[in-house]
């Protein structure tokens, strides 16, 4: 009854959130440079997402890590580097489109510091509130557990990537599209954050360096806002693009989670427990 009570809780927190993110998204509209109202926004969500953390007395998941699974396991967060600059040279080379920046040096810092800063919102919630609330829940005594723990988040991740719907210019397809691919993501970035020992840290910086090259590709230094990036991957072969990227960020997540290399984690665990016992 505990479990189920402490999922809802996480849940409903996650939620109020992403609630509060919206109700108050043009408070900053008053300011004109779209680099400093993008950094405000997303230092906001990431402070609100923190809090989220406090309130459900999960501070732990920002200090509290396997350093020796983190050692041993983060080399799978390259995927998530290497894929991106595949599809920079892709867009340089095969496509012989050239990326314009107009921003100046002090707006690209400014736009850097803000795509790591949706790295920390969005692992906060996900995976280290919500995934590791599915953990709780489910248990991580079987890989069939483990697995289940992390597609429901990433289900989640996906599903909450539908609000940008409620976007000026952008449809429900767009949005759609867009929530497919971050399922994907999603489950990629909760195999990661299982495999590295939870670290959170790590998982942040995987997945701020992805958002600033997909939004640098999507015109991010030259002015675009989120509303046009979100749009972007609606368009023509962009849709097949973002079917393989997701296809491929699954299959990978959960290639990170086979049984040869989570049962050996689930024992640990296992005489872990019996110690502290």
């Amino acid at each position: 009854m505990d479990k189920k009570r402490n999922l809802l809780l996480t849940i409903l927190v996650v939620v109020a959130v992403f609630v509060v993110n919206l109700l108050t998204a043009n408070i900053f509209n008053g300011i004109t440079n779209t680099y400093v109202v993008t950094f405000l926004v997303e230092v906001k969500c990431a402070a609100l997402a923190v809090l989220g953390a406090v309130i459900l007395k999960k501070l732990w998941i920002y200090r509290r890590f396997d350093t020796a699974l983190l050692k041993k396991g983060w080399t799978a967060g390259l995927f998530d580097v290497i894929f991106p600059l595949i599809s920079v040279l892709q867009y340089c080379v095969l496509q012989r489109q050239s990326i314009i920046i107009t921003a100046r040096p002090v707006e690209i810092l400014i736009f850097v510091l803000a795509m790591f800063f949706v790295g920390i919102y969005e692992e906060t919630l996900f995976r280290g509130l919500l995934q590791n609330g599915f953990h709780e829940f489910f248990g991580e005594d079987t890989v069939g557990h483990v697995i289940l723990a992390v597609v429901c988040a990433g289900l989640c991740f996906g599903a909450f990537h539908l609000t940008n719907a409620l976007k000026p210019g952008v449809s429900l397809s767009s949005a759609a599209i867009q929530a497919l691919n971050a399922c994907g993501a999603g489950i990629f970035y909760g195999a990661l954050y299982f495999r590295t020992g939870k670290c959170l840290w790590y998982n942040m910086l995987i997945h701020g360096f992805h958002d600033t090259v997909t939004f640098i590709l999507s015109g991010g230094l030259n002015g675009a806002n989120s509303s046009s990036v979100i749009t972007q991957s609606a368009q023509g072969g962009a849709v097949l693009s973002v079917i393989v990227s997701t296809a491929l960020y699954t299959a990978v997540g959960l290639f990170l989670l086979r049984k040869k290399k989570v049962e050996p984690l689930l024992k640990k665990t296992e005489t872990e427990a019996e110690e502290e016992a």
